[in-house]
């Protein structure tokens, strides 16, 4: 058990390496123009919003799976692998969060139109 345990362990922060780095490009490559936001905002926003409500969802169920892991872990390496694990969803979630905020602002400031709580989160 302990052998599957560290394997899983393993491909869960493989995947949030990848979703950090999904996260830290789209922060540093806007999704989209200003012409395609005046356009439609339904195809820019709102997709956007969806998309980052499910990437939050997953990547804060991988949070509580790493700090499980890292809890119920005896040996010093899954920990220390879990404790990675569970910093990086949690870097990745803010950076997504940043990234929409970013251009709820942008979308505010080209069309006028106000989300409301937390960016239109929630």
């Amino acid at each position: 058990m302990a052998q599957f345990r560290a394997i899983l362990l393993w491909v869960l922060t493989f995947l949030l390496v990848l979703l950090c780095g999904v996260a830290v490009w789209s922060a540093l490559s806007p999704p989209y123009s200003d012409r395609e936001i005046l356009e439609s905002v339904v195809d820019t926003w709102e997709a956007e919003t969806m998309f980052t409500a499910v990437f939050l969802v997953l990547l804060f169920g991988a949070a509580g799976l790493a700090a499980f892991f890292g809890f119920a872990g005896r040996e010093t390496s899954g920990r220390r692998l879990a404790v990675l694990a569970f910093f990086l969803a949690i870097i990745s979630a803010g950076l997504q969060l940043f990234n929409h905020a970013a251009l709820a602002d942008r979308v505010t400031q080209l069309t006028d139109q106000h989300f409301g709580t937390f960016y239109g989160l929630l």
